[in-house]
C-alpha cells in the first residue's frame, strides 16, 4: 500500500479463499480499490461455483457489476435500492433499453439465485465455519509440534488472523524422505494431500515464458516439498487424530 500510495497505483487484492483473515484487525480484502474472493466448492465460503467483487468505488462497482454481465451497462444506482416489483423509471431515458445496451465486451460471470442462496446461507454460519477451521489446524499444530525436525508448520503473528482454507505443511531441507513418499502415506491411508502450486511451473507458464522456476528459488523449493492437509469445519476430531498418526506413522519408519 505504501508504495501504491508513492506512485499513484491502484491495488487489486487476490483474496481467493482468503475470507475473514485479518491483518492487523483489518479485514483482508478492505486494502485495497478492488478485492477479489472466490466462492469455488473447496473453498472456505462456497456458492458450490464463482466468487464475488468488493470495492467501495461506485464506479468501479459499475464496471464490475457490466463486465460480470456480457458488457451490458450496469443498473443504476436508483434501480439498486428500488422496489424490484417496479419498472426501472431511468430504463428507457436513452435511445436504447439500458437492460439490452452493451457498452463493454464482458463476460458470463455472474451467480445463479441457488448458488446466491447457497453464499447467504454459508455468510450466516461464517463464525462456526472459521471458529472450526482455526481450532482444527490449531489442533493439528500442537499435535505435530513433536515432528518439526523434519515439518515445518504454519506459523504467523499474534496480529494476522488466518482463515485456514487448507493446512500447509512443508518437508524440511535434510529430511530423509522426500514429500512424495509422505503425500503417498498418507493418500493410501485415505487421507487426500495436495501441493502447494507456485505459478512458475504449470505448463501454460512454461510454454509461455520457458522454465524460469530456477530463477525464484523460494517458489521451486514450495512446489517440492510444500502440501497441504485438510482442516474442513466438518473434520471430526477422530478424522484429525487419524491425520496425526498417520503422519507419525510414517516418521516411525523412516
Amino acid at each position: 500500500m505504501e508504495i501504491a500510495r508513492r506512485y499513484g497505483l491502484k491495488i487489486i487484492e487476490d483474496c481467493a479463499e482468503a475470507h475473514f483473515a485479518k491483518y492487523r484487525g483489518k479485514t483482508v480484502g478492505s486494502f485495497g480499490e478492488v478485492a477479489a474472493f472466490s466462492t469455488y466448492v473447496a473453498h472456505t465460503i462456497t456458492t458450490g461455483v464463482g466468487g464475488l467483487v468488493t470495492t467501495n468505488d461506485r464506479e468501479l462497482m459499475e464496471i464490475s457489476r457490466s463486465l460480470l454481465a456480457h458488457g451490458r451497462a450496469c443498473t443504476c444506482e436508483k434501480c439498486v435500492a428500488s422496489d424490484p416489483r417496479k419498472v426501472c423509471p431511468l430504463r428507457m431515458k436513452t435511445k436504447m433499453d439500458k437492460r439490452f445496451m452493451f457498452v463493454r465486451l464482458g463476460y458470463s460471470y455472474r451467480i445463479g439465485e441457488l448458488e446466491g442462496a447457497l453464499g447467504l446461507d454459508q455468510l450466516e454460519n461464517r463464525d462456526f465455519i472459521m471458529d472450526s477451521r482455526r481450532a482444527n489446524a490449531k489442533y493439528l499444530t500442537q499435535n505435530l509440534s513433536d515432528a518439526q525436525e523434519f515439518l515445518q508448520l504454519p506459523w504467523y503473528p499474534d496480529y494476522v488472523e488466518h482463515s485456514f482454507m487448507m493446512y500447509p505443511i512443508v518437508v524440511k531441507d535434510g529430511a530423509p524422505f522426500e514429500r512424495r513418499e509422505l503425500t503417498n502415506f498418507l493418500e493410501k491411508n485415505n487421507i487426500e494431500t495436495r501441493p502447494m502450486m507456485p505459478l512458475l511451473n504449470q505448463p501454460i507458464y512454461i510454454e509461455l515464458f520457458g522454465d524460469i522456476e530456477k530463477n525464484y528459488p523460494v517458489a521451486q523449493w514450495i512446489d517440492r516439498n510444500g502440501f497441504y492437509v485438510g482442516c474442513h469445519h466438518c473434520l471430526t476430531r477422530e478424522e484429525l487424530e487419524k491425520i496425526v498418526e498417520c503422519i507419525h506413522e510414517f516418521l516411525k519408519g523412516i
